[in-house]
This record gives structure tokens, C-alpha cells and sequence, in this order.
């Protein structure tokens, strides 16, 4: 049971330390024996303990960010068609493990940024009927929305494909 409760307390690290100074401070001049050296023993391990945990998951964090760095670079290179001689060893790491849509093989899937899409919600102004075409603001100028069949003055937001 004491093992479960102190990992319990070690998952949440800055409460951990909080706890430490407050009671370490509440205690400043009081002198209880035996207890005291006991709960000193605690303490260290609930510090060492969310002192590592605060590292580790620091590391953890830097090694997730450095794999995406790489699967990226990897993603832009192959969507450029172009490969660096000193990376053929992760390149075909990264085909074997990760693999290509039967499909297509050799190729990465996915939407390079200069191709991509956005979708907007547009309310139908009155008296345009379905089928026409309206005009409206998008993230790179004007863009120009098909009202679906159905669609009624702004009862519902219509979605259009905006061009980049």
C-alpha cells in the first residue's frame, strides 16, 4: 500500500514538491526523534523521485520531437523526389518498417502543403438558390463556394473547397 501511495504521489511531481516545502517549513523547529528522521527517509524519495520523473519525461519529450523531425525532413525529401547518399541506411528503415501503399508504391502518402485543401463554413445568403455559385472571404483571397441541392438561406453552413 505505502508503494502505491507514493507512486501516486511521484505521477504528480510539482505537488510532490510543494507538499515537501510546506511540511519541511511547518516542521522547521520542532524536534520529534525517530519520526523525524523517518520522514526526512520519505521525503528524499518522493524528491528523487519527482526529480527524475521531471527528467525523464523531459528526455522522453526531446526523442519524440527528434523522431518527428526526422520522419518530416524524410516526408519533404520524398515529396521533393530527391534523397541524400549518407541517409540510404534510414531511408530503407524507414521502407521497411514503415512500408508503401501497395498502390503506389514508392510513394509517401499524403497531401504536400502547395495541394492542400481547406474547408469552410459558409451560411447560404438569401434568395441564392442551389447550384449557383457564391463568393466569400477565404484564408488566401476570395473563394468561390457551390451551394449544394437542398441547401436553404442560412439555415446550415455549406462546405467548399478552398483553393490555396
Amino acid at each position: 500500500f505505502v508503494m502505491l501511495f507514493m507512486s501516486a504521489l511521484i505521477s504528480r511531481p510539482f505537488l510532490v514538491l510543494v507538499i515537501i516545502v510546506l511540511v519541511e517549513n511547518l516542521l522547521a523547529g520542532s524536534d520529534i526523534g525517530e519520526a523525524r528522521s523517518v520522514l526526512n527517509i520519505i521525503f528524499a524519495a518522493l524528491f528523487m523521485g519527482a526529480i527524475s520523473l521531471f527528467i525523464m519525461k523531459f528526455v522522453s519529450l526531446v526523442v519524440v520531437d527528434t523522431m518527428n523531425v526526422i520522419f518530416f525532413c524524410f516526408a519533404v525529401e520524398a515529396d521533393n523526389g530527391k534523397k541524400q547518399e549518407r541517409f540510404s541506411d534510414l531511408y530503407d528503415t524507414i521502407k521497411t518498417v514503415v512500408g508503401t501503399s501497395p498502390a503506389n508504391a514508392g510513394v509517401v502518402l499524403g497531401t504536400s502543403p502547395a495541394t492542400a485543401t481547406a474547408t469552410l463554413q459558409v451560411a447560404v445568403p438569401e434568395g441564392v438558390a442551389p447550384g449557383s455559385t457564391v463568393e466569400t472571404p477565404g484564408p488566401n483571397g476570395p473563394v468561390q463556394v457551390t451551394v449544394p441541392a437542398g441547401a436553404a438561406a442560412a439555415t446550415h453552413p455549406i462546405g467548399g473547397a478552398a483553393a490555396p
